[in-house]
């Protein structure tokens, strides 16, 4: 989608929302939380020594290293009945462990983050060779035991079961689960089960993503903007999962390191008026830049931002998914426009979810729908097509061609009408259409078909 047919979305929506609706005047209940109270962790690993300090500076947690990679084993900083009977994992007292670790951070204030990234299966080859659900569970069991607050990895969802089992034990235990994780997850799908972003996250314990910068494709890395972020916090908003933003201070993520605290507090900011997460977890922090920083000024500062827009009573946009699972169900598509339809919608003076099915409390949708493609037709749901027949405005967007079937659930009809098109540059033509209603009567719900490059 390009940046002109975007703005051309913005006006629509702008029109759309001023347009005296009954919507218009709603509270919506994400808008109208006007206290907003953020958690700050210091991701890494904090000296002990440190830790009354971590607090003093306005942290609520840290993390602790509790595994690391030893060749084809692993090395674990914890009491774990489960892995002494594994001799591919070996107890070390190189480091404080995480018992003594949680007890001296507790007293100082502070949750713990036993961080098992390291040895996961998808960073180590003892996790991919020995980790199954019921193992994992077990270790996690004793993490908790030992102290720990939460449990993070990464890259889990790859193994379904095992992020399913993880996420289950979490909860019987009282164990927070944060799986963090590349933003492009939004349009990950298992190669073997097709399951993706939305049949697995939903089912864990917040939605944990890192923050990458415009310049990360151009430094030759995976991950693409932070477009699919924006997705994911949208459908978070739809599950009620908790959500975080992981951001570095001392890496290169896509800007220079030493342009950190330029581009941090505007970063929380634009997602704490978005989204209202609930957590920022920094990598690469230390005393100085944590001073630096001021995490409790920080937190008035965007506090007085979020209540000011809390008083705009937004009207709420729902981003409908309608799509197949499996690798070519066009989720790239929608995540390669994620990010222009939430902050367009955004800045148009929306708030945004996003969803599988249409939401009833949402005031307007824009859906997203592959149409025809190489595996057939993908046809509008009864649900889907519904919102055609109410008065909310409804935005459709299209991979390729108009789906088949009715527009009416009642009568059967099939009644798309075209109303115009607008050439976008040589070879591509973005189609305007009207739900129509009846012979006679003008539909108020436009819908779009933007063929998706």
């Amino acid at each position: 989608m390009t940046s002109a047919t975007m703005l051309r979305i913005a006006v629509v929506l702008v029109t759309a929302a001023a347009t005296g609706h009954a919507y218009a005047g709603k509270e919506r209940a994400m808008a109208g939380q006007a206290k907003y109270d953020p958690s700050f962790w210091w991701f890494g690993y904090g000296q002990p020594k440190d830790l009354p300090l971590m607090k003093k500076l306005g942290l609520d947690g840290v993390g602790f290293t509790a595994g690391s990679r030893d060749g084809e084993g692993m090395k674990y900083y914890f009491d774990s009945p489960t892995l002494r009977g594994c001799d591919w994992a070996q107890q070390s007292s190189e480091r404080e462990n995480l018992t003594e670790y949680a007890a001296r951070a507790h007293a100082a204030g502070l949750k713990v983050m036993a961080n098992l990234e390291g040895v996961s299966p998808g960073h180590s080859e003892a996790g991919k060779k020995h980790w199954t659900p019921e193992l994992a569970s077990k270790i996690m069991m004793d993490v908790r035991h030992d102290g720990a607050d939460r449990w993070f990895t990464e890259d889990v969802a790859g193994w379904p079961d095992i992020f399913f089992a993880l996420a289950d034990t979490g909860r019987k235990i009282g164990l927070e689960y944060q799986e963090g994780d590349d933003p492009g997850y939004v349009h990950y799908s298992h190669p073997e089960t097709g399951q993706g972003f939305v049949d697995i996250y939903r089912r864990g314990h917040m939605i944990s993503l890192y923050h990458y910068q415009y310049r990360r494709d151009e430094l030759g890395k995976s991950a693409s903007l932070a477009e699919e972020a924006s997705l994911g916090y949208a459908f978070a908003r739809t599950w009620g999962l908790p959500t975080v933003m992981v951001f570095t201070v001392g890496h290169n993520w896509g800007e220079p390191p030493e342009y950190w605290e330029g581009i941090l507090r505007p970063s929380i900011a634009i997602r704490a008026l978005q989204f209202r997460l609930d957590e920022f977890d920094l990598i690469g922090l230390d005393d100085e830049k944590a001073r630096q920083m001021d995490v409790a000024g920080t937190k008035q500062w965007v506090a007085g931002l979020v209540a000011r827009n809390a008083q705009e009573k937004r009207p709420l946009l729902d981003v409908v998914a309608q799509l197949r699972q499996g690798e070519d169900g066009h989720w790239d598509d929608l995540a390669g426009s994620g990010d222009a339809i939430t902050c367009g919608a955004f800045h148009a003076g929306w708030n945004v979810v996003a969803s599988t099915e249409p939401r009833a409390d949402a005031d307007a949708y824009y859906l997203y729908t592959t149409g025809r493609d190489e595996r057939g037709t993908l046809d509008l749901t009864p649900e889907t097509t519904a919102v055609f027949a109410g008065k909310k405005p409804v935005f459709l967007q299209i991979g390729a061609t108009l789906p088949s079937g009715a527009t009416s659930p009642r009568t059967g009809e099939r009644r798309w009408r075209r109303a115009g098109s607008i050439r976008r540059g040589p070879g591509a033509t973005t189609t305007c259409r009207r739900a129509g209603r009846t012979k006679g009567h003008p539909s108020s719900t436009p819908a779009c078909w933007s063929p998706t490059r």
